[in-house]
Order: structure tokens, then sequence, then C-alpha cells
């Protein structure tokens, strides 16, 4: 995988949590040619290619267990195919993580990793395809819990009775009996904290599994 093709298959996990990982090295990689574009940072001169299929319109990616001659890695997320391939994504300056937004669900994408130096590296590391919560990936809500808020993901919009969304997440719930139910969420910038963040939200049912919800109302909901 030191080229585009062929690159390497990356599994995308169903969840935010990373039970498939794929392996990676630097060492021996060489330059493809192609160079960082802005606001990509750093020499591509050891870069490592991969490839997956969009099971969500937005995914994490993130490099995890970085060993090796350099920790500093870069990663750059592109559509299309080989040889004429349009940049989506860059990581950040020492951040080895983001959301990548704006992706087509079936639709082929490709991820490239080198690292920041200017001399080709030896480093190994971990690619982690993970799903922020989203309709089909929402997790079930249980009583008096408490949640990790979702960072990264692009303002869907208005969906339902909300203008705004950004940074939304997705949970069900599983009503036991008929009647009334009071909801009541919060957030705050620390987990169990003093609530001090706004926190809106819109729900839809009944419906008979998740799969009929997200259906019905769309990923994202409409």
């Amino acid at each position: 995988n030191d080229e585009c093709n062929p690159a390497i298959f990356a599994p995308v996990n169903s969840s935010s949590v990373c039970q498939q990982v794929t392996p990676g090295s630097l060492a021996g990689a060489t330059a493809s040619g192609a160079p960082a574009i802005a606001p990509c940072i750093g020499t591509p001169d050891d870069d490592v290619w991969y490839q997956f299929i969009a099971s969500n319109p937005f995914l994490t990616v993130s490099l995890q267990n970085i060993v090796g001659s350099t920790t500093n890695l870069n990663f750059a997320v592109y559509s299309g195919s080989c040889g004429t391939l349009a940049q989506l994504f860059c990581s950040a300056a020492n951040t080895t993580s983001g959301v990548v937004n704006g992706l087509t669900i079936g639709q082929t994408y490709f991820v490239r990793v080198y690292s920041n130096a200017n001399t080709p590296q030896t480093t190994t590391f971990n690619l982690c395809i993970s799903t922020p919560a989203s309709c089909i990936s929402g997790q079930a809500a249980c009583q008096n819990l408490s949640y990790q808020n979702t960072t990264g993901v692009a303002n869907q919009g208005t969906i339902g009775c909300l203008g705004s969304s950004p940074n939304p997440a997705y949970y069900t719930i599983n009503v036991a009996s008929s009647g009334p139910i009071n909801l009541f969420l919060s957030q705050s910038t620390t987990q169990g904290g003093t609530p001090n963040l706004d926190v809106d939200y819109a729900a839809w049912g009944p419906f008979t599994s998740q799969t009929a919800a997200c259906a019905a109302i769309g990923n994202p909901p409409t």
C-alpha cells in the first residue's frame, strides 16, 4: 500500500468503539508523488494508503497506538479514484483523529497516512474508522445514565422541530407501557459535572424497530 493502488481495505466500525482496527507501518514507505494540499501539513515522503466504504454520512478516522521513530503523524481523506482523487479532509496539527463529513453511503474513500517529518520514518500505528452516533448507529438510552458528547459532526440543518443540529447524537428508547413520558436532558463540559451547555432534542415514534425508524425519518433525520 505504498501507492493509492492498491490501497489496503480498512473496515468501518458500526459504533464509536474501535472493535476492528487496521495495523499500519511507515517502514519502507516512499512518496506517492502527489504533494500535500493545504490545509494538509507535513511532507508526504513516507505515505501509505487505505480505502474504506462509507456506511454513514459522517465517520471518525483516527490513528491509534502510534509507536516508532515519530508519533507526529498526519492523514488525509480523498474521494474519487486513484489518479483523480479529490481531497476531502486533513487532520489538524498534532491531532490524530477527526470526523469526516459529507460522505456518500456505499462510496469508496481513500485515507493517506504519513509522518510530519521531512525524512521517511518507521512508525507503526492502528487505523480505526468508527461511526459517531447516527440514526442507524444510535444506542439504547437507559434511565439516569451519562453519555459522551458528540463533537466534530457537521451541522445537519433543520431536523424536525430543531432549527439547527450541530454535533447531533441519536438514541432509542423502548417504551414499556402506554401513557405520558417525561424526558430530562442536560449537558456539561465534564462528565457528571454541573450542566453548563445548551442541549435541544426532537423525538419520533412509535416504530416497531430502529431499522423501521431510520427508514421512515432518514439518516440523518429530516
